[in-house]
C-alpha cells in the first residue's frame, strides 16, 4: 500500500478504508499524476498504478476511441473550471477496461485542501444494461399493443382512463390526449359501465379476470359487439390499482348467431315458421286451458311437375309467391309457417270458423289475381282448416282434420292443376319453337306422307302428327344456355339435354290429351342399333311411331338452319339418311321416307 505514495514513511491513516471499499478509488495530484489505485479501482478496471501513471495515460486506455475521448476529456475540463460540480452530476462514461471489455462506469470527484483529487467509480454496467432491456420491454409491448387491432385500455378502479391504444382511439373517433382521463367507453351509457365496474371490483388476486360481452354503439345508427377480457391488477397489499381490458370484434359471430337461431325456427326459402316451431306451439297449447284455436293447412298443387319440368327454381319462386299471399291475411300473432316441401300452416287463436272463411276467399282471390298477372307459373292452392270447440279435442286431432279436408279438395283439383300446368308448358314450348323457326309444323307433314305410304289408319296418323308436335316438350326443362348454345354441347350438357325426354313424359302423362303417347315421347331417341336414349333399346323394341319420328326429325334439322349448324341441301340430307340407316335409323322405313319425300316433289 505504501508504495502507491511518494512519502513511505508517512502513511496516510484513511488508506485502510480505502482499501476496503467497494468502489474504485483513484487519488490524483494537481498535476495530473495518478497517486493511487485501492484494489476495487484494480478488480474493476484491471489496470494497476504503472499502468496508467498520469491523467493522459488513463484517458488514451480507458477511451480508446479519439472523439469519444475528447468528449469525455471537455466534461472533465468544465467539471474543473466550475469548481468540482462534476460530483453533483455524476456522469457514467464508457470505460475501456485492460482486456478489452467496456464497462458503464459512474464516476464522482471531489477536490481536496491540498490541491489532491478523489475520483470515486462506481460498475453500473448492470443496471445500464437492465435500463436498456427495460426501455426495449416497454418499447416492444408498446408496439405490440399500437399495432393490435383489438380494443386495449387501462384505467383505475373509479374508471378513469390512463392508457389507450391506437385501435380503441380509432374506435371512438378521439385521440389518446382526449380519451385520457375519462371514463372508459364513452359511449356506454353510466349504467352499463357502472355494471362492468362491479363486477371488476369482485375479482380479487384469485380470481383476477372478468369477461364480458359488450354492444358498443357506432355511427349512424349501427352498433358492433365486442368481447372483453378485464383483467385486475393488484399491488403487494391485495390492493386494487388499476383494471386492464381488451376487446375484440364478435359482431360476425353474433349474427351468425341470431342467423343459426333464426334458421333454426323458420324455413330459410320463406322466412316462415318452419316445421320444428309450429309443433312446439301445437304442444304448448295442448297443455294450456281451452280456447278456440284453428288450424288452416295449405298445399300447393302441382309442385312436383313444375320441380320436374321447370326446375327447382321455378318451384321455389312458387313456394315464395304462395308463402306471401298465404300470411298476408293473418294477425301478426297468428303463426304461419312452412311444415313440408309444398305445404303451409297457420294456427289462429279466437278467429270464428266465419271469419276464417272470409280469410281463405281473400287467399282464392288473391291467387286468382296472381294467375292473371303471371300465366306463365300458374298457382294452385288445396285448402282445408278445422276449429277446436271442445276441451276434449286434442291439437293434434284438429290438425288431422284439416289435413284431410285439405287432401279431398286436393283430389278434386289435381286434374284441373295438372292440365292447367301442361298448357303453361305448352305455351312455353310453343314460345320456344321461333328457334327452329316452325319444326314442329314442318314435321307434322313429313310425318302424315310417310304414315300413309305405311298404310296406317287416320286415328294413327292422329297420334303421330300430336307426337310431332309434342315429342320435344320436355325442353321446356331444359336451361336455355344450353339450347341456345351455337357450339358444340359438353358431355355434361348433352346429358342435361338428354333428360328432355324423360321430362316430357313426365308432362304428357300428367295431361289427359297427351298421357297415350306420353311412352312415345320417352322413346323417341332411341336407335336402331342400341346406342340411343334413355333405355337403349334395339331394333325393332323401338316403337314404329318412334323410328318414324326419329327419320323425320333427323330430315328436317338437317334441312333447317339451327343455332349449332347451317342447313344441308335435301339431296345431302338423303344421302345422310341412307348412310345411317341400319344404325341410327330403321333400314326397312328410310327407303319408305325417301320415296315419299320424292313423291311430293320435295328431294
Amino acid at each position: 500500500m505504501n508504495d502507491n505514495l511518494s512519502d513511505p514513511d508517512k502513511p496516510l491513516p484513511f488508506f485502510d478504508l480505502l482499501e476496503n471499499l467497494p468502489y474504485g478509488i483513484a487519488l490524483l495530484d494537481h498535476l495530473g499524476n495518478e497517486l493511487y489505485f485501492n484494489p476495487a479501482f484494480t478488480a474493476m478496471t484491471g489496470y494497476i498504478l504503472a499502468d496508467l501513471p498520469t491523467v493522459n495515460d488513463w484517458a488514451a486506455k480507458a477511451y480508446p476511441d479519439p472523439v469519444y475521448r475528447a468528449e469525455v476529456m471537455a466534461a472533465w475540463e468544465s467539471d474543473a473550471v466550475n469548481g468540482g460540480n462534476i460530483a453533483n452530476a455524476t456522469p457514467v462514461f464508457k470505460v475501456t477496461c485492460k482486456d478489452g471489455t467496456t464497462k458503464d462506469i459512474c464516476f464522482n470527484a471531489a477536490f481536496l485542501q491540498n490541491g489532491l483529487a478523489l475520483v470515486t467509480m462506481l460498475d453500473v454496467t448492470r443496471q445500464k444494461q437492465a435500463e436498456t432491456a427495460l426501455r426495449l420491454s416497454e418499447a416492444r409491448y408498446r408496439a405490440i399493443v399500437e399495432d393490435q387491432t383489438d380494443l386495449i385500455c387501462r384505467f383505475t378502479p373509479d374508471g378513469r382512463l390512463t392508457f389507450v391504444n391506437g385501435a380503441y382511439c380509432r374506435y371512438f373517433g378521439q385521440t389518446g390526449d382526449t380519451l385520457l382521463g375519462q371514463q372508459f367507453f364513452p359511449e356506454v351509457a353510466a349504467a352499463e359501465r357502472e355494471t362492468i365496474r362491479q363486477g371488476i371490483l369482485s375479482l380479487s388476486p384469485d380470481k383476477p379476470v372478468f369477461k364480458h360481452e359488450q354492444r358498443l354503439p357506432l355511427a349512424e345508427g349501427t352498433s358492433a359487439w365486442h368481447h372483453w377480457t378485464f383483467r385486475a391488477i393488484f399491488d403487494d397489499h391485495g390492493k386494487l390499482t388499476e383494471c386492464q381490458a381488451v376487446g375484440y370484434d364478435i359482431t360476425e359471430r353474433k349474427q351468425a348467431e341470431t342467423q343459426l337461431r333464426f334458421l333454426s325456427l323458420h324455413d330459410p326459402l320463406t322466412g316462415l315458421y318452419n316445421r320444428t316451431y309450429f309443433e312446439q306451439i301445437l304442444g304448448r297449447l295442448e297443455t294450456k286451458p281451452f280456447q278456440a284455436i284453428s288450424i288452416v293447412i295449405f298445399d300447393v298443387d302441382g309442385l312436383k311437375l313444375i320441380n320436374d319440368t321447370l326446375g327447382h327454381t321455378a318451384g321455389d319462386a312458387l313456394l315464395t309467391t304462395a308463402s306471401t299471399i298465404i300470411k298476408a291475411p293473418f294477425r301478426q300473432n297468428d303463426i304461419v309457417a312452412r311444415i313440408g316441401g309444398d305445404e303451409f300452416a297457420v294456427l289462429i287463436t279466437g278467429e270464428q270458423p266465419v271469419d276464417i272463411e272470409k280469410i281463405i276467399n281473400c287467399i282464392r282471390k288473391k291467387i286468382g289475381q296472381y294467375n292473371q298477372g303471371s300465366p306463365d307459373l300458374p298457382l294452385s292452392l288445396s285448402i282445408g282448416f278445422a276449429t277446436r270447440t271442445s276441451s276434449l279435442v286434442t291439437m293434434t286431432e284438429i290438425f288431422r282434420e284439416a289435413d284431410n279436408i285439405m287432401y279431398r279438395e286436393k283430389l278434386h283439383r289435381s286434374q284441373s292443376t295438372r292440365s292447367a300446368i301442361v298448357q303453361t308448358l305448352m305455351r312455353a314450348l310453343e314460345a320456344r319453337d321461333f328457334i327452329t323457326e316452325g319444326h314442329a309444323t314442318r314435321l307434322q307433314g313429313l310425318v302424315i306422307d310417310l304414315s300413309r305410304a305405311l298404310g296406317l289408319t287416320k286415328r294413327h296418323i292422329a297420334d303421330l302428327r300430336l307426337l310431332a308436335q309434342f315429342h320435344d316438350i320436355g325442353k321446356v326443362g331444359i336451361p336455355d344456355r344450353i339450347l341456345f348454345k351455337p357450339g358444340p354441347l359438353t358431355p355434361l350438357e348433352r346429358t342435361e339435354m338428354q333428360r328432355h325426354s324423360e321430362i316430357g313424359h313426365r308432362i304428357a302423362l300428367a295431361a289427359p290429351d297427351l298421357a297415350h303417347i306420353a311412352d312415345w315421347i320417352y322413346k323417341h331417341h332411341e336407335r336402331w342399333d342400341g346406342s340411343g336414349y334413355p333405355l337403349g333399346l334395339k331394333g325393332p323394341e323401338i316403337p314404329l311411331e318412334c323410328r318414324i319420328i326419329a327419320i323425320a326429325d333427323a330430315y328436317d334439322v338437317m334441312t333447317s338452319d339451327r343455332p349449332y349448324h347451317q342447313a344441308i341441301t335435301p339431296t345431302a340430307a338423303v344421302a345422310e339418311l341412307r348412310r345411317c340407316a341400319g344404325t341410327q335409323f330403321d333400314p326397312h322405313l328410310v327407303p319408305l321416307f325417301i320415296a315419299s319425300l320424292t313423291a311430293a316433289g320435295k328431294v
